[in-house]
């Protein structure tokens, strides 16, 4: 089962919540936050019931929780959805879509899960991220409508 993505932008940092209504405007059961302030290292002001949380010590510890979760591409590598990791292309090639004469799409097949893995990126940067890589240019198919 997949994770849900916490928009702490709801929050207000200069009120106090209280578990349940936390809970309620992040859209996690209310077990959660109590398993956030237990183990996860959410600080609440009272240790006893109801266990009130300040909205800007909340949305500290989303975001640092979210920074430790992130998994930046180095050089070469695209992020696949499946494996929910960077990884590099399949015999490292990879096909660039252009959507503009200056940014594209470069597209892969993940060595672990085959499946397809995508990355925007600047056409100037493709040498410099991706030096051992192939990189076929596909021209794009003229349509019927065109003019020659």
């Amino acid at each position: 089962m997949g994770t849900r993505k916490i928009d702490a932008r709801r929050l207000k940092i200069h009120f106090s919540y209280s578990v349940g209504e936390a809970a309620k405007l992040l859209g996690v059961h209310k077990n959660t936050v109590k398993h956030w302030i237990k183990f996860g290292g959410l600080a609440s002001l009272t240790d006893s019931r109801p266990h009130l949380i300040l909205g800007r010590e909340l949305k500290r510890f989303l975001e640092t929780r979210r920074q430790t979760a992130r998994k930046p591409c180095a050089a070469g590598e695209l992020f696949c959805l499946k494996c929910r990791t960077p990884r590099r292309p399949a015999g490292d090639l990879l096909d660039y879509e252009a959507l503009s004469l200056t940014t594209g799409n470069l597209k892969g097949i993940c060595a672990v899960c085959d499946t397809f893995i995508y990355r925007r990126i600047a056409r100037a940067q493709i040498t410099a991220l991706f030096p051992n890589c192939h990189v076929a240019f596909p021209q794009r198919q003229q349509r019927l409508a065109e003019p020659v």
